[in-house]
């Protein structure tokens, strides 16, 4: 009995840790992002209260209660806040932190919670997102540790370093970087969360029920925005586009949301079997589809093209199928009804073809998104016929080629590890002149698996590959026993809408990488979810062996998994630390060079004050720290340094040369004493080099009472001289 207990009290001090962890960091990242702006800190906190005591207390209602506000809370017009700063990712911690201790719970109270017996994952995906998890979080630090230029090992103060051609810094590039980091990492713990808290068939409808009724709050918006205010919670960049965001980041993530909810909608029409629900749900479904038109999202449309086509194939599969079963069983006339019905549309498509052709002046084609599909199709037609495909291809991609061909850039350069999480946008401005583009329009790679490829390298798009084929696996597998069985329920239309969402997702990542945005990535997450919740509901009915999901309580690995994870993870590391101190840190890509060798560089100098003359000694005061682009005129370097603090200290002051980020130098001087520190430049650095120098202690004049000069002092620097 006592071993009983002891177990359940080390689980909870497991759990609680976690939960104190995932505390502490949420509060230390909301500090960052939303300092000064009090209306900001109020209006999240007291939003992130009632989803986190809901959930305390009703998990399954804090869940609903924040799918609704998933869609909801993205753009820039909500009362008293200019700019929203990703509150729907502090809402999940504050509904994530409510599963956590629900889950704790349970090990002190006799009322287990109904929705699971403790967390429970699939092994196969989640032993995949746990590696893919280590490699991102892997890369995450190490690229957090490189835009702080290695603090506290190269230098003893934090500088805020201009990290690209652009000027971006340090300080922003590390936020960015973690913001990135949680943008994947929330995406599979929201999926943990929905599998263990979702337990029927009800709970499912429910959810998708909420994202569609925020999604007529967020219509009512859009309409809005379109006949009275088009710069309400707008940019007048995209005013001017003729296209409308509504509740969403921007016009482009509310296309990504349309192409996950419509297959959505499909499902709801053909599950609900009371007349009034289905005529809700078109009714909304109508109003929802004015969303995709008014975004003007061209992926989108795409995306939605295919889940029409998919549907359209099993509807008509399964309906030739039931015809040809019932055949003899039809008079003359019904036949001849099934056969005028598809001619019937394909007429009225060509009449509405010809319409459009000859009225150029329709409502229709005023449209944002009607009108850039008949442009990008036109444009490419054109440029197809004059100048080959290549070209056609170029001239309705939006300049995404440029993108694409950057992002492949980075992956040869960087094959193991690619540039970093979240450092494709950063690294950008850098490629573009190192491949002479002249093209400076900064923006996302255009493609999401190519931005997973130039920022993780290979290990990190085999393994999201992977994570989405054994998704697709346990949905085929349930699908095929169904069939074998012959069992086709009405709620597996739930399932086939679900998926269907999720293929059409991927499909769309092709041409832009739309999770960026939190509210598409939840969203995506979410189908996700259900999607895999729904096999893992209907699967209790099938043998043991023959059961998609294999349900687990822990993560466990077997010898030769260990290994291979080890090897993994140790060559990741190695590669990237060795590429982080080198080419893709700060001290040596400040130093550019475009493909012909111009120098086109970049100068972060700090340390260094202004030439001075005292006593017949003309020099330069350092800081503690002092760091600057130094022109390469010789293989040897004389560097002067004088110990010239009025007062003697009992210490020696130790001095540390590095060139880039190496360690050339290491010297001790002697009090009030010149001496000339010599160097050897290492043969790898071109015709200019990072010269820093770190001194173990500082002065300053004012608190010795000598002069009012506040200024930290090191040490005085002669002039630099060069000898081959």
């Amino acid at each position: 009995m006592g071993d009983i207990k002891s177990f359940k009290y080390r689980k909870l001090i497991i759990k609680t840790t976690i939960f104190l962890i995932f505390y502490v960091v949420f509060f230390q990242y909301m500090r960052l992002i939303v300092k000064d702006n009090l209306p900001l800190i109020l209006f999240v906190h007291s939003l992130m209260f009632i989803v986190y005591i809901l959930s305390l207390y009703r998990i399954k209602w804090g869940l609903f209660l924040f799918i609704f506000l998933i869609p909801l809370l993205n753009f820039s017009t909500i009362p008293f806040i200019r700019r929203p700063r990703y509150i729907i990712l502090f809402l999940f911690f504050g509904l994530f932190l409510g599963f956590l201790v629900n889950n704790t719970s349970k090990f002190l109270s006799r009322r287990s919670l109904k929705y699971s017996g403790g967390i429970t994952f699939d092994t196969k995906i989640t032993k995949t997102m746990f590696i893919f998890t280590v490699i991102l979080f892997i890369s995450c630090a190490i690229t957090i540790f490189r835009y702080s230029n290695f603090y506290p090992f190269i230098t003893n103060d934090y500088y805020n370093l201009a990290v690209n051609v652009n000027g971006v810094g340090s300080t922003g590039s590390m936020i960015w970087t973690i913001r990135c980091f949680l943008n994947y990492f929330v995406g599979f713990l929201f999926f943990i969360l929905i599998y263990n808290v979702i337990d029927s068939i009800k709970d499912i409808t429910n959810s998708i029920i909420s994202l569609v009724s925020a999604t007529m709050i967020s219509a009512g918006v859009i309409f809005y925005q379109y006949y009275f205010n088009p710069y309400f919670g707008n940019v007048e960049h995209w005013v001017i586009s003729g296209r409308f965001n509504a509740t969403f980041t921007d016009p482009n993530a509310l296309g990504a949301f349309t192409i996950l909810l419509f297959p959505a909608y499909i499902g709801l029409l053909i599950y609900f079997k009371k007349w009034y629900l289905k005529l809700l749900v078109l009714l909304s479904f109508i109003i929802f589809l004015a969303e995709l038109f008014l975004s003007g999202s061209r992926s989108a449309f795409i995306g939605i093209i295919l889940a029409v086509i998919i549907f359209a194939v099993i509807f008509i599969s399964r309906g030739l199928a039931y015809i040809k079963r019932r055949w003899k069983f039809y008079s003359k006339r019904f036949k001849t009804i099934l056969i005028l019905v598809p001619v019937i549309i394909l007429i009225c498509l060509i009449l509405f073809y010809f319409y459009l052709s000859y009225t150029p002046d329709s409502n229709i084609l005023k449209i944002s998104l009607v009108k850039r599909t008949i442009d990008t199709f036109r444009t490419g037609i054109y440029y197809t016929g004059k100048y080959g495909i290549i070209e056609g291809f170029k001239s309705i991609s939006n300049y995404r080629y440029i993108y694409w061909g950057q992002a492949v850039e980075m992956f040869k350069d960087y094959p193991l590890t690619g540039v970093g999480q979240g450092s494709y946008l950063l690294q950008l401005p850098n490629y573009f002149v190192i491949n002479m583009t002249n093209f400076y329009n900064v923006d996302y790679s255009g493609n999401y698996y190519l931005q997973v490829l130039s920022e993780l390298g290979l290990p990190g798009l085999v393994l999201i590959l992977f994570v989405f084929y054994l998704l697709i696996n346990k949905v085929f597998n349930y699908f095929r026993l169904k069939r074998r069985l012959k069992s086709f329920e009405n709620s597996d239309w739930l399932l086939t809408a679900l998926f269907i969402s999720f293929i059409s997702m991927l499909v769309g990542q092709i041409f832009g990488p739309h999770t960026n945005f939190e509210e598409v990535q939840f969203t995506l997450w979410l189908v996700i979810g259900l999607m895999i919740v729904y096999v893992k509901l209907k699967q209790t009915g099938f043998k043991e062996e023959l059961k998609p999901l294999r349900i687990c309580r822990s993560i466990r690995f077997d010898i030769g998994e260990k290994v291979a994870l080890s090897v993994i993870v140790l060559v990741f590391i190695s590669s990237m630390l060795i590429s982080s101190l080198t080419s893709m840190s700060i001290n040596v890509g400040q130093n550019l060079y475009d493909k012909k060798g111009n120098y086109k560089g970049w100068e972060n100098s700090y340390g260094f004050y202004k030439v001075e003359t005292i006593e017949d000694e003309t020099f330069r005061w350092a800081g503690i720290d002092a760091s600057e682009v130094v022109e390469k005129k010789g293989d040897r370097m004389i560097i002067p340094i004088k110990d010239a603090i009025p007062i003697e200290s009992q210490k020696p002051l130790l001095v540390n040369v590095f060139v880039n980020n190496c360690l050339v130098e290491k010297i001790r001087l002697e009090h009030n004493k010149w001496i000339d520190v010599v160097i050897d430049i290492p043969d790898s650095t071109r015709d200019h080099f990072t010269l820093t120098l770190t001194f173990s202690r500082s002065w300053v004049p004012k608190e010795l009472g000598l002069t009012p000069d506040s200024r930290e002092l090191g040490a005085r620097i002669g002039e630099y001289r060069f000898i081959d």
